[in-house]
């Protein structure tokens, strides 16, 4: 049974997956399709997954995967070739939802619009700093989803999935874009604006996670950390996929009745956290001022 209002209407967790947006970051195409092909050959697993469903996008930018070679990302380790970050018309595909210059990112709309999933990740590559994790994580910027829902995604969402990842002996960082010129001066949360897949996300008052992997690690560790990372997600939301839909849908009603609507933000950097970012002794410590924002209104 694959009709959206029946699924909708039974509860039922919508997860959607989606690879290959940047396809020279293609880790999560070849992790992705892997974990597909376990869900159908092994029971186990597809019973794991409850009532969900998974919503699967193995290649988003199909132009891009297609325009193959071993130059366009410098120093990346493996595979020996890969797909180009720009669709037939060399637009960046991940900085087109809302604009929807391209047809991909109208298609894509509808999908989303129609589907309307819970939970999004979409699966990318860093583009080149050095540090000692071979998985980085972006979420959704809390305040942006209203509610409850912001408050249970940073409280309670993210620190469970830091410690699973590390559990699953994939030890995870937020991704490392430094505050000033080194992750010593503090390491600040993406502010996503709807043009990037999180930010777009907010909107529908979906949770986004985008993992980076580690460009100069190799790839086949790369491949590992973001099944383990996508796992990790799918897996929380199927044991609390009531609880978030109930957050959800109180968001919506929420943004429904709202007078007015934030629409210039500022990084809050009076309340920062502390993170281990050493990962080899656990000494160094960065300052996470980036968690937090006020709206400026």
């Amino acid at each position: 049974m694959f009709d959206r209002e029946q699924l909708r209407l039974a509860g039922r967790l919508l997860f959607l997956n989606n690879n290959g947006i940047h396809p020279g970051e293609p880790e999560g195409i070849d992790a992705c399709m892997a974990l597909v092909r376990d869900l159908c050959l092994q029971p186990q697993r597809l019973a794991a997954l409850g009532s969900a469903v998974l919503l699967f996008i193995p290649v988003y930018n199909v132009d891009g995967c297609v325009n193959r070679n071993n130059s366009s990302r410098v120093s990346q380790v493996g595979p020996e070739s890969f797909g180009f970050r720009g669709n037939s018309r060399n637009l960046d595909l991940n900085r087109d939802f809302v604009n929807c210059d391209t047809l991909d990112a109208q298609v894509f709309n509808r999908f989303f619009s129609e589907w309307d999933p819970d939970v999004k990740v979409d699966t990318h590559t860093s583009n080149g700093a050095d540090y000692h994790y071979t998985m980085t994580l972006i979420h959704t910027q809390s305040d942006k989803l209203g509610g409850e829902l912001g408050g249970f995604l940073r409280e309670t969402m993210v620190p469970a999935i830091y410690d699973d990842m590390a559990a699953r002996g994939w030890p995870t960082s937020p991704y490392v874009h430094p505050v000033r010129e080194s992750p010593d001066d503090g390491i600040r949360h993406t502010l996503e604006t709807p043009r990037f897949s999180n930010g777009y996300a907010a909107l529908h008052h979906t949770i986004g996670f985008m993992p980076k992997t580690h460009m100069l690690k190799p790839f086949a560790e790369r491949c590992a950390s973001t099944r383990a990372l996508v796992e990790s997600v799918l897996a929380f939301n199927v044991a609390h996929h009531t609880q978030i839909q109930g957050m959800r849908s109180a968001a919506r009603q929420d943004a429904a009745a709202r007078k007015r609507w934030p629409v210039h933000w500022q990084v809050d950097f009076s309340r920062p956290r502390a993170t281990p970012f050493n990962l080899e002794t656990a000494v160094g410590r960065a300052r996470v001022g980036c968690d937090r924002v006020r709206w400026q209104g």
